[in-house]
């Protein structure tokens, strides 16, 4: 049987950020119904305030960056690709043609 992990996104940014607006704008059609995408107000957590301040938006995938300030498409596709490639789960034994 094959699965698909569903990957989860993670957009650190802060109220007024207009570069977040947008990213985040641009970010939702090409995810939709392929990932989950969690949006974090960097100024509700000190950790997150200090980690990031002056660099958002940053659009984080399991710990890892896809994109900054501005929406990298190429980086987005290649992470999407990456974290939602199929699970072979036990007791499959088919093949790939």
């Amino acid at each position: 049987m094959v699965n698909h992990r569903v990957a989860t996104f993670h957009v650190y940014s802060r109220q007024g950020c207009h570069l977040c607006e947008v990213l985040i704008e641009q970010l939702m059609p090409l995810l939709r119904g392929k990932a989950d995408v969690l949006i974090h107000d960097i100024d509700t957590r000190p950790d997150w305030s200090k980690k990031y301040d002056i660099r958002v938006p940053v659009l984080e995938i399991e710990g890892q960056v896809v994109s900054e300030f501005r929406l990298d498409y190429d980086a987005v596709s290649r992470a999407l690709n990456r974290y939602t490639a199929p699970l072979h789960l036990a007791g499959d034994h088919s093949r790939g043609l």
